[in-house]
């Protein structure tokens, strides 16, 4: 999980990997837009996840602004490029 100065902990825990991103914004849960560098930050942590043989799943709820399904799409492109 992130957003709004929430500690992220990274734990694969199970055989899946779920992800929840709130958004960057420190002062707003639900706010904001990620930057290219966060995508590519979170694309990197996706593929070391599947690589350790675990399905990464990823749920973005920053706002109602349009900014989840921007960041996904950009997320899903760097993923499947190998942009990290």
């Amino acid at each position: 999980m992130s957003g709004a100065q929430l500690p992220c902990i990274l734990r694969a825990t199970a055989p899946f990997v779920y992800v929840r991103l709130h958004g960057p914004d420190p002062h707003s849960l639900y706010g904001g837009s990620y930057s290219d560098e966060d995508l590519s930050w979170w694309a990197s942590r996706l593929w070391e996840w599947e690589t350790q043989g675990h399905s990464a799943f990823v749920y973005f709820n920053n706002d109602g602004g349009g900014n989840a399904v921007r960041n996904a799409s950009k997320l899903k492109t760097f993923v499947e490029n190998g942009t990290f």
